[in-house]
C-alpha cells in the first residue's frame, strides 16, 4: 500500500457514527428550514411596516395641507 497505513473502525461505532452524522444533518436542515421561515417572515413585516410608513406620511401630508387650507382661510376671512 505504498507506505499508507489503514484504519480500521469497528461496525458498530461506524453504523453509530453514520447515525449521528445522519441525526445532524437532518438537525441542520431542520435549522435552515426554520431560518428561511423567519427570513420570509422578516421580510413580510418589513414590507408591512414600509406600508405603515407610506400610509403615515400620506396621513400627515393630508393633514398638513387641511391645516394649512385652514390657516390661510383664517387670513383672507
Amino acid at each position: 500500500m505504498n507506505g499508507e497505513k489503514s484504519t480500521f473502525i469497528k461496525i458498530d461505532k461506524f453504523e453509530t457514527a453514520m447515525s449521528v452524522l445522519l441525526l445532524v444533518k437532518k438537525k441542520l436542515s431542520e435549522a435552515q428550514a426554520t431560518l428561511d421561515k423567519i427570513n420570509s417572515l422578516k421580510q413580510e413585516e418589513d414590507i408591512a411596516v414600509e406600508k405603515w410608513a407610506s400610509d403615515l406620511a400620506s396621513i400627515k401630508t393630508k393633514l398638513d395641507n387641511i391645516e394649512s387650507e385652514l390657516t390661510s382661510e383664517e387670513e383672507h376671512g
